[in-house]
């Protein structure tokens, strides 16, 4: 999702919300926004998806009870919305302490939204800062494509392929052979890191299960030698 959305500290940049304040879930400040939605009543939430960032008026919190406004805060973060953006003034002068507290707790952002401002207004680069992000990983998907094809086209084999693949994305890449037994890299062996991720792998393929034909990618974060690493473990099938 960090590639093909923004986060809620870079909205808060933007001029739209220069008048905005962060007021709850400053620890959530990074979640990422894929979608900007308008919530008109609590039936949105039956159809919003995760990384969605909904915009409201005080008016819900001005005419509902505390307990229907904590279910929302709720509702919201089990769902993996990234925040909401609420034009409290003129319903209300705040919202309720406790509200705030919840929010807080789960680390969901509530930011306070200048009532002048057209919900167009906000929308509109919110969805272009998007659009932007998504683009640049199409351009990168197509330019790993054609390296990829270029590589095979010039009879390179699979060592050449891990090359230019690990080269795109700047990360270690290992490739298990379930047919010969054995993993491939283009790692250093001399390197104590790159011999502590293989083997770590070894362990985590035996532990999860992991074979060629699950068909599922599998992402998770290990801890290595100290350095907390992101790991995605995907399936390449051929011939099914």
């Amino acid at each position: 999702m960090k590639d093909t959305g923004i986060k809620i500290r870079d909205i808060l940049e933007m001029k739209p919300l220069e008048n905005g304040k962060l007021l709850a879930g400053f620890e959530g400040a990074d979640k990422v926004v894929t979608r900007v939605n308008v919530m008109a009543d609590p039936d949105i939430l039956n159809w919003v998806d995760e990384g969605e960032f909904l915009l409201t008026t005080g008016y819900f919190f001005k005419t509902t009870k505390l307990e229907a406004q904590l279910n929302l805060i709720r509702e919201c973060s089990a769902k993996n919305l990234s925040g909401i953006g609420i034009k409290i003034f003129p319903y209300l002068e705040y919202l309720p302490h406790e509200l705030i507290e919840l929010a807080n707790q789960c680390q969901f952002p509530l930011i306070e939204l200048d009532y002048e401002v057209p919900f167009t207004d906000i929308m509109m680069p919110v969805f272009q800062g998007i659009f932007d992000k998504q683009s640049n990983v199409i351009r990168k998907v197509e330019t790993l494509h054609n390296d990829t094809m270029n590589v095979v086209l010039k009879g390179g084999g699979i060592n050449d392929i891990l090359r230019s693949l690990s080269k795109s994305i700047e990360n270690p890449v290992f490739l298990k052979d379930y047919h010969f037994e054995e993993i491939n890299s283009i790692e250093d062996p001399s390197e104590t890191i790159n011999l502590a991720l293989e083997e770590h792998l070894k362990t985590a393929l035996k532990a999860s299960g992991f074979t060629s034909r699950m068909g599922k990618t599998i992402t998770d974060k290990v801890t290595i030698e100290g350095r907390e690493m992101d790991r995605m473990m995907v399936p390449i099938l051929v011939k099914n």
